[in-house]
């Protein structure tokens, strides 16, 4: 387990281990299946069907705000940017956010973390044995046996930028399967973890077949999932901002953090004020990916990140201590890198 309260920032890039698509990946998706012309047959055929049935009397809007997306949201870093370019046009903001939950579940389905619910498919954990998630149960889970299973909660916090259920999904699995317990009794440990998802997700996620008005990893039969009404369950970054209790929640978990561990994290000067509280932290250990960052790149995450906290001597032109921000390393090489310092032992 976790020596000290430990908090993990999660990014779209702390889901790609899993065969995620993240950034201008998701966005290319989203103008594919948004490209609502005979001779493209990867238009998405399930999203056109859900305009017609839930928007009658707009298709026409829908399908002209489906062409405007398609064609312009290559042009942005993200879908979450594109959308709030266009936050003034609701039709766009809509349907935006339907094809977002539309490729997300998409996306869960073909991950290595997806096993079919409705065929009672056991899940083979060794799927994502290359991946930071399975570090991260040895390193929660290490000197707690069977009768204290609950404490695995204990000195850990999350706060996920993503859309995804790939946490949630995941620890339930895992514990269900490291302690040998039911599907009912990992469903309720998993709901003891401290999880914020500012930008929401694309749906309360189903863990046992007893759970109504969730919906599995993967999302439902084809014809089961209602995009268009689910996209009210996810904001884009503009829309949060104007939650102050959510907002509160998260910066209270960063003030509370004796460790933060930032994970696929892209540093968005937006997700950075909302995570930054109001007063100066005092200084704490902070480890985080920036795979493929360049060294100038590095040098703004630094001074913007050690801007939160209060400030230390130093020794001539020696950076804070405190922060590691490793641009060599993917999610799974930092717990590699850095685990016995993330632990605290």
């Amino acid at each position: 387990m976790f020596e000290r309260r430990t908090l993990f920032v999660l990014g779209a890039g702390s889901s790609a281990e899993l065969s995620f698509p993240v950034g201008s990946q998701l966005a290319l998706n989203i103008s594919e299946r948004l490209r609502f012309v005979e001779s493209n047959l990867n238009a998405d055929r399930a999203l056109y069907s859900d305009i017609q049935q839930t928007m009658p009397r707009q298709v026409r809007d829908y399908f002209g705000a489906a062409q405007r997306i398609s064609q312009g949201i290559i042009l942005s870093n993200s879908i979450d940017e594109f959308l709030d370019v266009h936050k003034d046009d609701p039709v766009m903001v809509h349907l935006g956010k339907a094809a977002i939950v539309r490729s997300i579940l998409q996306a869960e389905r073909k991950s290595k973390l997806f096993s079919n619910m409705a065929e009672s498919t056991p899940f083979d954990m060794a799927n994502v044995a290359d991946s930071w998630f399975v570090l991260f149960m040895r390193a929660l889970s290490s000197g707690l046996r069977i009768d204290n299973v609950r404490a695995l909660a204990h000195n850990v916090s999350f706060v996920v930028f993503n859309y995804d259920r790939c946490l949630e999904q995941f620890l339930f699995k895992a514990i269900q399967q490291l302690y040998a317990i039911s599907a009912q009794e990992a469903d309720r440990i998993l709901d003891t973890f401290s999880i914020h998802h500012p930008y929401g997700v694309v749906a309360p996620l189903r863990t046992t077949v007893d759970l109504n008005g969730r919906i599995p990893f993967g999302g439902l039969a084809e014809s089961g999932d209602k995009y268009l009404l689910l996209a009210q369950s996810i904001k884009t970054f503009t829309e949060q901002l104007s939650d102050p209790e959510s907002e509160r929640r998260i910066k209270q978990a960063m003030e509370e953090a004796e460790c933060i561990v930032f994970l696929g994290f892209g540093f968005h000067p937006a997700n950075l004020t909302l995570l930054n509280p109001e007063r100066t932290m005092a200084q704490r250990p902070v480890f985080a990916t920036a795979y493929g960052m360049s060294e100038s790149d590095v040098n703004s995450v630094f001074n913007a990140v050690d801007s939160m906290y209060e400030k230390i001597p130093r020794i001539g032109s020696l950076q804070n201590p405190f922060i590691v921000i490793d641009n060599t390393a993917k999610c799974l090489d930092l717990f590699q890198n850095y685990s016995r310092a993330i632990r605290g032992i």
